[in-house]
């Protein structure tokens, strides 16, 4: 009996190391592809879009950096594609902003689904957050009185 468990144990350990390891990186690859995602919020929310830009985004969505140019001196917008779809979106990020991020074409960025909206991250950074619904109902402004 116990030679029986000690062959089956041993054809078990030699079955395994059969198949290849490889080393899983999935860490470095979210925190790659969020980016992209975090870059589109800005630019539709700025432009009183909130709800298309949360929609423009799905949940764990991957986004590649395909474009990036100057408008001001201040100012760079990139254009990012969706992986999925090939959808495209301008995002729009002071030159600062950029320049922190590292961000150039072929860089990823990843959008995250919160409870409240997106969150866009690029080199494990936040760049931006897409409010839904539900996000823009908690948001507010009001002027505050100079006493």
């Amino acid at each position: 009996m116990r030679k029986l468990s000690a062959l089956l144990l041993a054809s078990a350990i030699a079955a395994s190391s059969l198949t290849p390891a490889f080393a899983r990186n999935e860490g470095s690859e979210i925190l790659q592809s969020g980016l992209a995602s975090i870059m589109l919020s800005p630019l539709l929310s700025l432009e009183g879009k909130p709800i298309e830009a949360s929609g423009a985004l799905g949940a764990g969505s991957a986004l590649t950096v395909v474009g990036v140019s100057t408008v001001t001196t201040e100012a760079i917008v990139f254009t990012v594609e969706k992986a999925s779809d090939g959808s495209r979106y301008m995002i729009k990020l002071s030159g600062k902003a950029a320049q922190e991020l590292g961000l150039a074409i072929g860089s990823s960025i990843k959008a995250i689904s919160e409870t409240t909206g997106y969150a866009l991250i690029a080199s494990g950074k936040l760049v931006a957050f897409i409010p839904n619904e539900i996000g823009n109902a908690l948001l507010g402004q009001s002027k505050l009185s100079a006493k």
